[in-house]
């Protein structure tokens, strides 16, 4: 007679999660309706992860190459072992202090599902639900879900397919300004030949088919209305230029490299990793400075915070 039958190894742990997931299932903390949309272009997105390893590289690395103009602000946290949810949350609700931040990334690398099981506290899952801004989880690989994925308004496989969901790519904005404005060019370009071709077609016809009595009469008109065309051809030609213009002055307010040619600059670190925050810089660290027309290695001789969050 058998009077209990259990999983071995992580089984009860694996019966509390599917119970807690039914009762936060009911609750509807993990509903469809509750999930926000993404900010079509942020400008400041907070990052909960650990300050080491890969995961906060491989975000710098996605964010820099996509789009070097948007700001990352790391909260670190403790992203396994028995104080990582305690961490987690704290470093959630550190973020909730600043100012400006358009959506989250929380995110950890793959591991051992023991490891991951920090995102799968109900206290976690909950400061995720109540943060006021879009989440996006990357947590594991694509083969790992957790708590945190189901609470997350976006799911992500891994964190640099986070990063590559959060912020677009502005080359493909580029690429869309320059083919609009040769679409732009052509187009006026086909009004001005047709326009003159219909001109000349008409004046042809006057010639062969008007009676000599009306063929003064007709070709003055004919010379306003060509006069009258040729001051509505010289005013399209400046507006679409104009327009040309403007479209050109937008991509290169686009570009990185017009960023860098205002006089902004990139700095790496000694390891090459891109710095957003004087924390990552030290008094004697060597530095390289990347500008518009190159790089320029320098000396940290003294690193001085600002006030800012």
């Amino acid at each position: 007679r058998v009077d209990d039958v259990r999983p071995a190894g992580l089984g009860d742990a694996h019966l509390r999660l599917e119970a807690l997931k039914k009762r936060l299932v009911a609750e509807g903390i993990f509903a469809g309706d509750r999930k926000r949309p993404l900010p079509v272009a942020p400008r400041r997105i907070g990052v909960v992860t650990s300050p080491i390893g890969a995961v906060w590289h491989d975000i710098q690395t996605v964010v820099a190459r996509r789009d070097p103009r948007i700001e990352l602000v790391l909260s670190p946290a403790v992203v396994q072992g028995q104080s990582a949810v305690e961490s987690l949350i704290g470093a959630l609700d550190g973020l909730r202090q600043l100012k400006g931040v358009d959506v989250v990334i929380i995110a950890r690398g793959g591991g051992a599902p023991e490891e991951l099981w920090p995102f799968n506290d109900e206290a976690l899952v909950r400061a995720i639900a109540r943060c006021p801004w879009p989440v996006v989880s990357g947590v594991g690989h694509e083969t790992d879900v957790t708590l945190c994925d189901l609470v997350a308004d976006v799911r992500a496989a891994t964190p640099s397919a986070a990063a590559e969901l959060i912020v677009p790519d502005a080359r493909i904005g580029q690429i869309a300004v320059e083919r609009l404005s040769r679409r732009i060019a052509a187009r006026v370009r086909d009004a001005l030949d047709a326009r003159r071709r219909r001109l000349e077609t008409a004046h042809r016809l006057l010639e062969r088919r008007a009676p000599p009595a009306r063929v003064a009469a007709l070709r003055m008109r004919l010379d306003e209305d060509r006069r009258s065309m040729d001051r509505a051809m010289s005013r399209l030609a400046p507006a679409r230029r104009q327009r040309l213009v403007h479209a050109k002055q937008r991509l290169d307010a686009l570009s990185p490299l017009g960023v860098l040619g205002r006089g902004y600059a990139i700095i790496e670190g000694p390891d090459g990793r891109v710095r957003a925050s004087v924390a990552g810089l030290r008094a004697g660290d060597r530095a390289r400075v990347r500008m518009r027309d190159g790089r320029a290695s320098v000396t940290v001789e003294g690193v001085e915070r600002s006030g800012r969050g």
